[in-house]
């Protein structure tokens, strides 16, 4: 009898492991995509096999210090990658291009030892955030949850008035930005942060506006702002991008960053 029950569990598990969607790459999977205009970004995602599982992660931007990334693939998910990997065989030798702009869509696709790259190919369905989404969407979801409370504490410390080392555009790239909290009455140019991850550049009795985020990158935390258009009127006002190096109730030490 129990000869029989044990040919009974391997004869299920035969077939189960036989309904498994097979994955089109033997051990590891990576694909980089380049992509903008006049800058160019870079994003990654990896995919290894483990007791046969398929397990991925998005290794650029890294945001596993906020919240761990890796995931193992459904059926559903690795049949996305397959039909990618479809995809980019054919398109290794000729394909539609997406578009004649100067913006670039630029693959490089690593399956097992073998390297494809492919350029400003129409990946319909399957491009790099549809895969992206796909797969990572619920991970996604969980990560900007994680930066809102993140956002939410950081701009609940900054609130107040702050005078920096240097002033704002005089900051060049590399070179550290020191920034303490007023306890007086400030004078000339000093920084103003409210509420809303809004913040407010006072200099020579003019107000310059902007709209602020922190952001998780690669295991560093960044000071991202951009201007308000709404509030400075038809003024253009550069945006402004640090890494912060250190941040506490009364100081915050950052450096430019591109």
């Amino acid at each position: 009898m129990k000869k029989i029950l044990a040919l009974i569990i391997i004869s299920f598990s035969s077939l189960f492991v036989s309904c498994q969607t097979k994955p089109g790459f033997t051990n590891t999977l990576q694909i980089k995509y380049t992509h903008g205009d006049e800058s160019h970004s870079r994003e990654e995602m990896s995919f290894e096999i483990h007791d046969n599982k398929v397990y991925g992660k998005i290794t650029r931007p890294n945001a596993d210090k906020l919240l761990p990334s890796e995931i193992i693939l459904t059926s559903a998910d690795i049949k996305t990658l397959n039909s990618f990997l479809e995809l980019s065989e054919k398109f290794k030798n000729k394909c539609d291009e997406i578009n004649s702009s100067s913006d670039v869509q630029y693959y490089s696709i690593f399956v097992d030892n073998k390297v494809v790259k492919i350029y400003e190919c129409d990946w319909k369905v399957y491009s790099f955030f549809d895969i992206k989404q796909q797969i990572f969407g619920n991970y996604l979801q969980d990560l900007e949850k994680k930066k809102q409370i993140l956002n939410n504490e950081i701009s609940n410390l900054l609130i107040g008035n702050w005078k920096a080392n240097v002033l704002l555009n005089d900051v060049s790239n590399k070179s550290e930005y020191i920034v303490e909290k007023l306890n007086t009455n400030p004078s000339s140019e000093y920084i103003e942060f409210i509420k809303d991850k809004k913040m407010i550049i006072h200099k020579n009795g003019k107000s310059i506006y902007y709209d602020y985020r922190i952001d998780v990158l690669n295991g560093n935390k960044f000071l991202i702002m951009n201007g308000d258009d709404n509030k400075n009127g038809e003024e253009f006002v550069y945006g402004h991008r640090f890494l912060i190096n250190s941040l506490s109730q009364n100081k915050i030490i950052l450096t430019r960053s591109l």
